[in-house]
């Protein structure tokens, strides 16, 4: 049985639906061979967690061969002039990245910028004497 759970799990990664994996199937699932008991079977599987996963391993397989075709698509929507393909494609090729993923160069220049000093590090107390608020600078 273990068998034709391998093949059922195959069939529905390969996007068969129930229906058609249980005609397919239906002499391995029941032995009376009926339609309806087939896809009750494969129902009942249908809840294990343990055939869900062998169904994604084998809809990852086809996906993972279906691959350069899906590439070509992308690259035919690039060359069609959609800049979304056209970025997704050549950052697959190692020819482009994002510009928040490059590591920019910054500089911070403090000339002009008057340095108190005093140097005390809590509190408005240890403000130095002077002008404390834009009126006061004006007056001076």
């Amino acid at each position: 049985m273990e068998m034709v759970r391998e093949a059922a799990a195959k069939l529905y990664g390969r996007g068969f639906t129930r229906p058609q994996i249980a005609r397919a199937l239906q002499l391995h699932l029941t032995s009376s061979g009926d339609v309806k008991q087939a896809r009750q079977k494969l129902r009942k599987w249908e809840h294990q967690q343990e055939f869900r996963d062998l169904i994604w391993k084998h809809a990852v397989i086809k996906t993972d061969l279906a691959g350069p075709k899906i590439l070509e698509g992308v690259v035919g929507q690039a060359k069609r002039g959609r800049v979304d393909a056209a970025k997704f494609a050549l950052s697959l090729a190692g020819r482009y990245q994002e510009r928040s993923d490059v590591p920019t160069e910054v500089t911070i220049k403090l000339d002009g910028f008057v340095r108190p000093e005093h140097r005390q590090l809590s509190g408005r107390a240890a403000l130095p004497p002077g002008p404390t608020t834009e009126m006061d600078h004006e007056d001076k």
